[in-house]
């Protein structure tokens, strides 16, 4: 009975081994939450966990994390990212802290800077460093600390300079943008965005090129470049249609940066349609933080048209929407993103006192184009 049982236990194990493997392979090869392979992840997570597998739970929560984090499952990837670290060593716990600590930085948890330090101190992979550089570049911005946030960004580049990791490199060099983005050296950052382009493989996820050409728009927009904005966020938007089904959970991202281009070239009424768009994709696609952001692109956009009350009525649904799905706060600037804009419709509605708080937005670099719908490009 008990070799039988042995027996059975084996060929239990072997399967789930095999259910394992083919599950990272498929997380591995994208894919968005709404798709088949997602329902089976968490129980092929669940039984690493309860096996004490914890260098396959480090991997696939790896694999998986890029897609929690994009579809503002947050919780989830920080969650999981804890488990994998508490039950793995090395190199492999660095990496899986590093994860926890970008989760937690969104999450506007305590534990981000902790978790970020020990990942950096004992990571030894190039990727890990530069994560944890990252978030901890991203808390020094957030406490005032500019300096500090560059060094951490100058020590990625340092970190990166023999990679053969084209991933790894643009990652370095995005953040060494953001930083010199937000110390108001527009063409730096420019320059390091084209870098990180040419860096990046083509195989990369589609939403990281997005984001990329976002950032470009913001630093375009600083400089008063107005029809290289049109021109950035019209190709992003050519060329994640083109994409297909592999750009298809990118596509409302694109939308949203074309109505927000839009409004800040002082087309708000050509916002509309595409916010649309992008607001019926977004809930198609579960990406709760696209939602969010495209709520607060069309309230900036009835703004410019003219319609502050109707702004504002959409600031409360904006509102009611975190507070259904706890998105609030997350997304390094959503949440001041829509305090910003608030303020600058609550300005034209009379409310002076707004200002401080849509100054306050500006000089923290969060995103321009809200901002500058009441203080005017050059002000920003």
């Amino acid at each position: 009975v008990r070799a039988y049982a042995r027996e059975q236990a084996a060929d239990g194990a072997e399967v789930m081994d095999e259910l394992v493997g083919s599950t990272l392979a498929a997380v591995r090869a994208g894919g968005e939450p709404h798709e088949v392979v997602w329902p089976h992840v968490d129980a092929v997570l669940r039984w690493c966990l309860a096996e004490g597998s914890g260098e396959r739970l480090a991997d696939l929560v790896a694999a998986a994390f890029d897609t929690w984090y994009f579809a503002g499952n947050l919780a989830t990837a920080h969650q999981w990212a804890v488990h994998a670290a508490d039950r793995s060593a090395g190199a492999i716990r660095s990496r899986s802290l590093a994860l926890a600590a970008r989760a937690a930085i969104a999450l506007a948890r305590p534990d981000s800077a902790e978790l970020a330090e020990e990942a950096l101190a004992s990571g030894p992979e190039i990727s890990t460093r530069v994560s944890a550089l990252t978030t901890l570049s991203r808390l020094a911005v957030a406490g005032g600390r500019v300096d500090q946030a560059n060094g951490y960004a100058e020590q990625a580049l340092v970190a990166v300079q023999d990679a053969s990791d084209g991933s790894v490199r643009a990652a370095a060099l995005d953040l060494a943008a953001w930083t010199a983005s937000i110390g108001g050296d527009a063409e730096r950052a420019l320059e390091l965005l084209h870098l990180a382009t040419l860096a990046e493989p083509l195989t990369a996820a589609p939403i990281r090129r997005l984001l990329r050409l976002q950032d470009m728009t913001d630093n375009l927009l600083i400089l008063g470049r107005y029809g290289e904005v049109v021109a950035a966020a019209e190709a992003a938007l050519a060329s994640t249609r083109a994409a297909g089904t592999a750009g298809a959970a990118t596509l409302p991202d694109a939308l949203v940066q074309y109505g927000a281009a839009m409004i800040a070239v002082g087309r708000p009424q050509d916002a509309l349609d595409p916010i649309g768009e992008a607001c019926r994709l977004a809930e198609d696609y579960g990406r709760e933080l696209t939602v969010a952001e495209a709520l607060v692109v069309l309230a900036a956009a009835l703004q410019g048209t003219g319609r502050p009350g109707l702004a504002l009525r959409v600031w409360g649904a904006t509102d009611a929407y975190h507070e259904a799905h706890g998105t609030l706060g997350m997304g390094y600037g959503n949440w001041p993103a829509v305090a910003v804009a608030r303020a600058a419709a609550r300005s034209e509605l009379g409310d002076t006192a707004a200002l401080d708080q849509l100054r306050l937005g500006a000089v923290l670099g969060w995103r321009a184009i809200l901002a500058r719908l009441v203080l005017g490009p050059t002000t920003v």
